[in-house]
């Protein structure tokens, strides 16, 4: 069995389960008489807001590293990757220009909308699959 570790704020309970009958049971508790206001310039309300967070990560170290394998293998440049990239700068010897072309055709071109089933939300796509779709 995994451990399962667990971080909660603004919620009555524990982050330590009971165990019964060899399951693991947390049990917390939420009550807001008036609903929070919505805060359009917040990026990330888990951040400050009312949340429990489970994993079998440990920390977010280990959640970067899981991460990072995953989607160092998924960045990989294809030699598909490398022409059009090669195309989109051409004449371009600013590295910064590069970049900002690179962007734009990014911007303008490639819409990508997120599944997660399975790892889907650890295990990017490839960029190859990415410019193919």
């Amino acid at each position: 069995s995994f451990p399962m570790y667990v971080d909660s704020r603004c919620v009555q309970g524990s982050d330590t389960p009971t165990v019964k009958n060899g399951q693991a049971q947390w049990r917390w508790r939420y009550q807001r008489r008036d609903p929070m206001q919505a805060q359009n310039w917040a990026a990330a309300v888990w951040e400050f807001g009312p949340n429990i967070m489970a994993s079998t990560f440990r920390d977010w170290a280990q959640v970067g590293h899981a991460y990072q394998v995953k989607a160092g293998e998924a960045a990989q440049v294809t030699p598909q990757i490398q022409a059009l990239a090669d195309e989109v700068t051409a004449g371009i010897s600013d590295r910064k220009a590069q970049a900002d072309a690179l962007y734009r055709w990014v911007a303008q071109n490639i819409r990508y909308v997120a599944v997660y089933l399975g790892n889907g939300g650890l295990e990017p796509n490839s960029a190859q699959s990415i410019l193919d779709n």
